[in-house]
């Protein structure tokens, strides 16, 4: 599994800085500094949730597979591939609807959809509440006679696939628009336009959204905007996974809110606020998070990045040996450091948060003490936290400008 995960990030690697070239030689810069990192860090989240979603998905899916699957639909003939590409294409477009048209999913999905700039690194800005839904509505595929093997196999290539299609500077492919999902297509389905809005939700293929009637052409008449229509305006990938949440919060908590209505928000549209209070989206509103990156504030994610990156490695390696409460911990571990220094891609920097994780590392090392190479782990954790604050405190006079 690490071996896998090392493999993506190369490749994820290559296509960023081959992008970025081409788009400054073109003139065209699709990047945004502070988002390429808040997106490495989310993907960074999201990758360990997901590492530990499959502790439970992957049994799943191979009891589902020997008690209920049907027999004559196992295979490896080709006939059997091209059906279980067609089945994973047909669950993703209903699962990938679901989660824009329903409250309750949206809240994880939004994530990926808050960033206002569009590119390869994009592909990465996924939610931890989406890494524990999103892999609900694939099981059926055990049950279809697909195996894990196949499974996973079709998994790895939409993920090269998916991560493809996240770019501007790839133009219409011709007839190929008419069969294929592509950036073209991806495009729609990322803008916040009233006019492609919950679009376009298909993996590989595009005849599943033209049979649904979710199916939206790309048009040179009607510029995209990327971004949702409830912007985040905040590069801390905690806060960025709980906006949603926080939003149906405040709705739900409302002194006039009933049971109805709040039943409505929680299993129907996304937009549960149009019908009351809310104004109508106004993409001139929208602010722009983006400002100036500095020596300063690279430095502090970048040697923050580092201690959550050793500490992603030594959980992928270890987390078939780890208890419920290691793996949470570890978790804890990795998102409160990369929390710590993502705010500081922020204009206002929230350094309370320093002497809170801090504290927080403390009690968490002490839990730790059992096993001798968590407890390194977590010293490490400790240690880098530190740096950050000499570094810090030694440039307090240190300020963001703006964009």
């Amino acid at each position: 599994m690490l071996k896998f995960y090392l493999a993506v990030v190369v490749f994820f690697s290559v296509t960023w800085l081959v992008e970025f070239i081409y788009g400054a030689k073109k003139k065209r810069n699709t990047y945004n500094g502070n988002e390429f990192f808040s997106n490495l860090a989310l993907g960074l989240t999201s990758t360990l949730t997901s590492v530990c979603v499959t502790l439970l998905s992957v049994p799943l899916y191979l009891w589902l597979y020997k008690n209920f699957s049907i027999e004559s639909l196992k295979g490896t003939s080709l006939f059997h591939i091209v059906f279980a590409v067609i089945a994973y294409d047909f669950l993703y477009y209903w699962n990938h609807r679901w989660h824009h048209t329903v409250t309750f999913l949206w809240l994880g999905h939004s994530v990926h959809h808050s960033g206002q700039s569009f590119n390869y690194s994009t592909s990465l800005r996924l939610g931890i509440i989406a890494s524990l839904t999103s892999w609900v509505l694939f099981m059926p595929l055990a049950m279809l006679g697909v195996s894990i093997e196949a499974y996973l196999g079709i998994y790895a290539i939409q993920l090269v696939y998916q991560h493809l299609i996240h770019t501007q500077h790839i133009p219409k492919l011709g007839w190929l628009e008419h069969f294929f999902y592509t950036p073209s297509h991806h495009r729609v389905h990322h803008a916040c336009n009233k006019e492609y809005l919950d679009k376009n939700h298909g993996c590989f293929f595009i005849v599943f959204d033209k049979l649904f009637n979710t199916f939206a052409e790309e048009k040179t008449s009607v510029p995209t905007r990327y971004g949702t229509t409830h912007q985040v305006s905040n590069h801390t990938p905690s806060l960025i996974n709980v906006f949603e949440l926080k939003r149906l919060f405040r709705y739900l908590t409302h002194p006039k809110m009933s049971a109805t209505k709040a039943i409505h928000a929680f299993f129907n549209s996304p937009d549960y606020e149009s019908t009351h209070s809310e104004q109508p989206f106004n993409p001139r509103k929208m602010q722009d998070y983006s400002n100036s990156l500095d020596f300063m504030s690279v430095a502090f994610f970048l040697l923050g990045l580092v201690g959550a990156i050793y500490i992603a490695v030594t959980f992928i390696e270890n987390v078939q040996e780890l208890d419920l409460t290691c793996v949470v911990l570890f978790l804890l571990l990795a998102i409160g450091l990369i929390d710590l220094v993502s705010s500081h891609l922020n204009k206002k920097t929230h350094t309370g948060w320093l002497a809170i994780a801090t504290t927080a590392l403390i009690f968490v090392t002490l839990a730790l003490q059992c096993q001798s190479y968590l407890s390194n782990l977590a010293s490490f954790y400790y240690y880098t936290l530190m740096t950050c604050n000499l570094l810090y405190l030694h440039n307090k006079q240190y300020k963001y400008s703006k964009a």
